[in-house]
C-alpha cells in the first residue's frame, strides 16, 4: 500500500501526463496536486517507520481522505475507472488498518519481542 502511494504522489509530484492532465480536469489546483503528492510520499515512508503508532493513525486517516476524494472526484467526470480504482483502495486502507490495529494489540498484551543483535 505504501508502495501505491510514493508511486501515485510522485506522478503528482513529475506532473506525468498519465494522471496529471486528468487532475487538473478534475478542478484541482496545480499547487494542491503537488502538495498532495509530496504528502502521499511522506505519508507512505512514515507508515514504514518502527514505532510511531500515533503518525500512523494520522496517515491512515489522511489515506483514507484521500481516496474517498478521490472517489468523489471520478464521479464528477464520470470515470468508472477512477473511481473503482477509488473503491478498490478505500477497502484495501481499511483492510491494512485493521491488520495494523490488531497488530498493534497483539504488542502491547505480549511486548514487543525479542531485539534482534542484542542482549
Amino acid at each position: 500500500m505504501g508502495l501505491f502511494f510514493i508511486i501515485s504522489g510522485f506522478y503528482e509530484i513529475t506532473k506525468n501526463p498519465a494522471t496529471y492532465p486528468k487532475t487538473l480536469r478534475m478542478g484541482y489546483p496545480p499547487y494542491f496536486i503537488t502538495t498532495l503528492g509530496c504528502a502521499k510520499i511522506a505519508g507512505a515512508l512514515a507508515l514504514w517507520l518502527p514505532n510511531f503508532g500515533r503518525l500512523k493513525e494520522w496517515v491512515f486517516a489522511g489515506f483514507i481522505f484521500d481516496v474517498i476524494f478521490a472517489f468523489i472526484s471520478g464521479l464528477q467526470i464520470d470515470s468508472t475507472a477512477d473511481y473503482g480504482k477509488a473503491a478498490i483502495s478505500f477497502v484495501l486502507i481499511v483492510f491494512v488498518y485493521v491488520l495494523f490495529r490488531l497488530h498493534t494489540a497483539a504488542q502491547r498484551r505480549t511486548g514487543p519481542g525479542p531485539k534482534v543483535g542484542g542482549k
